[in-house]
């Protein structure tokens, strides 16, 4: 029984020795491994305080200024509200995002286009600046309490940025939606915050969910069902096909943030069925997509809502990629400067890698 005993003992030793856990980084704490404990425990710096619990069993939500604490690890960090920089911290004095700075530190430099003659712009300080990930090129549309207040574009890094101001003291509810290259939209991401006079905020780590579309309403079961949309460019996106069982797929992410994925429905049975989608970076982990529907039955039916979609290799835009789109690849072969639609790994010539690429996603 002895011998049991300290068998035991040294097999749980090797088992918690072995569980790890993502770290979860912020811009002053790292929390190593973030495992279910055996026993409570604390650790803090200047700006954050974290405790755990025996076992953590439920989840739970706690926040600062600086931070928010969600308990259980079944939640992943979103949105962070922070102070915005000063003038002292190596932001502003000249630096390209000087406007974000509560007092005024002088002019920001020239801006990079339009004519320009002379002296900078005067600093004006948004009460709130909201800054997050979307889609590369993509709009976004910033509502307050359920009204558009604001518009902007995102980057080709996905990366968007956009303040607001002259809002008086009070309780708000922002959203923010983004519509993708061909105007597919993302669900709503919504946060409520409370404006106090003379204070500014800034709202950061959002990150939009993927947008999804499918070719078909029904499709033939054991046809392949197309599923795609747009993210942040090389990110990892994660697909949870809803049937009697879950499916989990997983695709990776073009640099212009594309995504597609070829479903075999001969893993689902006939019926009604679902699709939703999440991306995935090294930093962070979207909400999930809205719910895309198909049915699996006995015939292939076009999908009536998604005529405009991004298919890699539809060279003629006709949602279709065959031989068509072979042909004016095959003009271009090795020819100089060729089109940068037709040149689908962006390495500035059409060879072998191309068609590679276009063979992927053949519809035929």
């Amino acid at each position: 029984m002895k011998f049991f005993q300290i068998f035991v003992l040294l097999f749980l030793l090797c088992f918690f020795g072995l569980v790890r856990a993502e770290d979860y980084i912020g811009p002053n704490f790292i929390l190593r491994d973030p495992v279910i404990t055996i026993g409570g425990g604390g650790s803090a710096s200047p700006d954050f305080q974290y405790i755990s619990s025996n076992g953590q069993t439920i989840t739970g939500e706690s926040t600062s200024s600086s931070f928010i604490h969600r308990a259980g690890f079944l939640y992943f960090p979103s949105i962070v509200i922070t102070p915005p920089p000063t003038c002292g911290d190596g932001f502003c004095n000249g630096a390209e995002n000087c406007s974000t700075c509560p007092t005024d530190c002088g002019t920001c430099p020239p801006g990079g286009g339009g004519g320009g003659g002379g002296g900078g712009a005067i600093i004006t300080t948004p009460q709130i600046l909201i800054k997050g990930l979307a889609y590369p090129s993509s709009k976004i549309t910033i509502l307050k309490d359920g009204q558009v207040v604001a518009r902007t574009l995102a980057g080709w890094d996905a990366k968007f940025e956009i303040g607001l101001s002259g809002l008086s003291a009070g309780d708000y509810n922002f959203g923010l939606w983004a519509a993708d290259s061909v105007g597919r939209r993302s669900t709503v991401r919504t946060f409520s915050l409370t404006i106090t006079s003379g204070v500014n905020l800034v709202v950061s780590g959002i990150f939009l969910p993927p947008t999804i579309s499918l070719d078909k309403a029904e499709v033939k079961r054991g046809d392949l069902l197309n599923i795609f949309g747009q993210t942040v460019p090389s990110a990892e996106v994660s697909i949870a096909i809803g049937s009697e069982e879950l499916l989990l797929k997983k695709v990776s992410v073009d640099e212009q943030g594309i995504w597609f994925y070829k479903l075999d429905t001969s893993e689902v049975d006939y019926g009604e069925h679902t699709a939703t989608a999440r991306s995935t970076t090294k930093q962070d982990i979207s909400d999930f997509s809205q719910l895309a529907r198909f049915i699996v039955g006995t015939s292939n039916r076009e999908n009536p809502l998604q005529k405009t979609w991004i298919l890699k290799g539809d060279l003629n835009n006709d949602n279709r990629v065959n031989l068509i789109d072979f042909s004016i690849a095959a003009y271009w072969y090795k020819r100089s400067s060729p089109p940068l639609e037709v040149d689908l790994n962006s390495d500035g010539l059409i060879d072998l890698r191309d068609f590679s690429i276009m063979a992927y996603y053949w519809t035929g």
